[in-house]
């Protein structure tokens, strides 16, 4: 990452042993370990914000920055921050095309620059690998699930996402997260929570009055209006760099 000095870290052998390195750069904390299985490791980087150690930092507030993992086990270290910047770009611009409904990972990718076109389905197929590898349940919520699938509530999972719905369900079997009845991807079913149409759909496929539905979510937008907007009772629950992150989005 841009902040981390190769030169002022151990050699890569250090890492080979299961050796982990931490550090700090301006109030930030920073930690490297070598991750995943022969013949397929890498080194990865969390950071969250200091002065506390790693073991006094839930995992669901580190920071793993996948576009730049995908950029350098593809075309290297030295090209992995600009293809983290295009492919951030190529998403904004593939949603501002988008007319209606939802974009799909094919959809973002379409976008690269052409320079990519030799590469665009292994940096595909990495960056889905990196997002089941590097993804982490959300602790302060997975209790209360399974609360819900324990009282035999009907729990569906709805999400705004461009990836395909069989790497989200990776994803969810990576963490554990199981017992739900149904799953609800934006980008299958060309709609989305922030419009509130694909609440609307889910209400239509089960025939479910949404009267008896609570949505819950941590999406100002989409979990907390879009519900909203389709009648549905919503709780808004807690996220991390909530203001940092509306004052960002385009």
């Amino acid at each position: 990452m841009a902040m981390i000095d190769p030169n002022g870290i151990m050699p890569l052998n250090f890492f080979k042993y299961k050796g982990v390195y931490t550090g700090q750069h301006n109030g930030m904390r920073y930690m490297l370990k070598q991750t995943g299985e022969k013949p397929d490791l890498k080194l990865s980087a969390c950071v969250w914000r200091g002065p506390y150690a790693s073991c006094a930092v839930k995992e669901e507030d580190k920071t793993t920055d996948i576009f730049e993992l995908t950029g350098e086990a593809v075309l290297g270290k030295d090209k992995a921050l600009q293809f983290r910047a295009d492919r951030i770009e190529a998403e904004h611009n593939a949603r501002h095309k988008k007319t209606g409904g939802e974009v799909n990972i094919s959809d973002i990718y379409n976008e690269l620059d052409s320079a990519y076109a030799a590469f665009s389905q292994q940096l595909m197929a990495e960056e889905q690998r990196q997002e089941i590898v590097n993804c982490k349940k959300k602790e302060s919520m997975y209790g209360f699930f399974q609360k819900c699938v324990a009282s035999d509530k009907c729990v569906i999972l709805v999400s705004d996402m461009y990836l395909p719905e069989q790497v989200i369900i990776k994803m969810l079997e990576k963490c554990g997260i199981a017992g739900y009845d149904d799953i609800y991807i934006s980008n299958c079913y060309n709609s989305n929570k922030l419009t509130g149409k694909l609440f609307e759909l889910v209400m239509d496929e089960r025939g479910t009055d949404r009267k008896k539905i609570i949505h819950i979510g941590d999406s100002v937008k989409a979990d907390y209006i879009g519900a909203r907007k389709a009648g549905i009772r919503s709780i808004l629950i807690g996220r991390k760099n909530r203001l940092k992150r509306q004052l960002n989005s385009k």
